[in-house]
């Protein structure tokens, strides 16, 4: 059993992991997907086979922290303090081996264009001008395409879990539903293409498709009916079913004061019948 902490930096806003092994281990062991947000700095505009980091939903983040598998980390805060703690030697290791691959990175490119020249020259039976593979020192290197590494796992685990930050404000309804139907063996993804908080799968979202599109209510709450048929027409549409889900409260016999309530999480499917 791993019963390591992972960091969950707290970023403008956004909750992300950055780190491949506690991605992996949220998705086996609690049923955590997560979005992959992150684009490649020669196609910003790409929005498909996106990386890291990953991003959580606020109920992801809250489920992982209350059951002792994460705390949240202010990321700019953090990696200040760490920064401003290197001595200048450390600082010029750093900006010497970001100076390094910068020009591995360049010689390369510069390679592979060779290779193409080369095989034109060969069609077209002409000489053209290969690039130098020799570096310039006089000439700055361009240092944007040079990966900065963001992974907290260098830094010391106590220190990081010390300055962790509180967990995030959610609403109720919706996480308890998301919090029943994961610790029931569902995977969760959000729902807002379908109008509803959560679409729930019965396994692993890469090997199963999504059974039904999920939304939270208190136990009280007034559902139109016209929300009522159209949520099952559109889960019926779309070869899911649509399932709601309340907090039940029930007064305990042995004990009547507000304190002692035996709660009960209900939940209930609608389909359509003879649609779709």
């Amino acid at each position: 059993m791993n019963d390591t902490k992972f960091p969950i930096s707290y970023i403008h806003g956004k909750y992300l992991l950055f780190d491949i092994e506690a991605i992996k281990y949220f998705r086996e062991k609690y049923h955590i997907l997560g979005i992959l947000s992150g684009t490649l700095p020669q196609l910003p505009q790409q929005n498909i086979f996106l990386g890291l980091p990953l991003q959580l939903m606020k109920e992801e983040v809250y489920y992982l922290v209350k059951n002792g598998a994460a705390f949240i980390i202010n990321d700019g805060n953090v990696h200040e303090e760490h920064f401003n703690s290197l001595t200048d030697n450390d600082r010029k290791a750093i900006a010497d081996e970001r100076q390094k691959m910068a020009i591995e990175q360049m010689l390369t490119a510069r390679t592979k264009e060779n290779e193409k020249k080369i095989q034109i020259m060969k069609k077209i039976n002409k000489e053209i001008p290969l690039d130098t593979l020799e570096y310039d020192s006089t000439k700055p290197v361009n240092l944007t395409m040079v990966p900065v590494d963001t992974n907290t796992k260098g830094l010391k685990s106590d220190h990081l879990e010390a300055s962790s930050i509180g967990l995030p404000e959610i609403e109720r309804s919706r996480y308890l539903i998301f919090e029943s139907l994961v610790m029931n063996g569902f995977f969760l993804n959000p729902g807002l293409r379908f109008g509803c908080d959560f679409v729930a799968y019965p396994g692993d979202a890469l090997r199963f498709h999504s059974h039904f599109l999920v939304n939270g209510y208190n136990w009280n709450d007034e559902i139109p009916l016209l929300l009522l048929i159209g949520g099952g027409r559109l889960g019926t549409g779309v070869k899911k079913a649509w399932l709601i889900g309340g907090e039940q409260e029930q007064c305990n016999s042995a004990a009547s004061d507000d304190n002692n309530l035996d709660r009960k999480y209900r939940q209930y499917s609608i389909e359509w019948s003879g649609f779709g």
